[in-house]
């Protein structure tokens, strides 16, 4: 039997650069906006697209959550879609990459 499994969109409101300022000093706002304005330029009006297998939890779903606030107040059009997989397979990288993790901790 197969399981139709649509990706979801996850709303991510912008969030402006600008918060940063009081963690960051002058500089590296300088820079911060001059990368977006770069990046802008480099894009040209395309889309990024984020795929991840979760919204929630997890190394990347974090990051992306912190990440493309940022990159939309900056003018870069970004997107994020969650996909559905096989259990099956979702499970067996999860053991995958923990094993990693922990065997790199131990080095």
């Amino acid at each position: 039997m197969t399981v139709e499994r649509t990706p979801a969109e996850v709303a991510v409101q912008a969030r402006p650069a600008r918060r940063l300022a009081s963690l960051v000093g002058p500089e590296q706002m300088a820079e911060l906006h001059e990368a977006l304005a770069d990046a802008c330029k480099v894009l040209n009006s395309r889309v990024v697209w984020n795929v991840n297998s979760t919204a929630t939890g997890g190394g990347v779903a974090e990051i992306l959550r912190g990440l493309i606030p940022y990159l939309s107040s900056g003018g870069i059009a970004t997107r994020w879609l969650v996909i559905q997989g096989d259990p099956r397979v979702q499970s067996e990288t999860q053991i995958e990459s923990r094993s990693q993790t922990t065997s790199k901790s131990d080095s």
